[in-house]
């Protein structure tokens, strides 16, 4: 998420898990070999981003 020209990444958690803000460098796209891009998994936390987003 970009606000006011500074990259964050935010996890909102469920349950009794912790909310994390991480103020990012530019240059991180928080892309890696542990980092699910697509399949079931990533369309439903997609779908539950856009749903706290609106």
């Amino acid at each position: 998420m970009d606000v006011d020209g500074r990259r964050w990444w935010v996890v909102i958690g469920l349950g009794s898990t912790v909310v994390t803000v991480i103020d990012v460098a530019p240059e991180r796209v928080g892309l890696g070999d542990g980092i699910i891009t697509e399949g079931p998994l990533y369309e439903f936390v997609a779908g539950v981003n856009a749903k706290l987003m609106e």
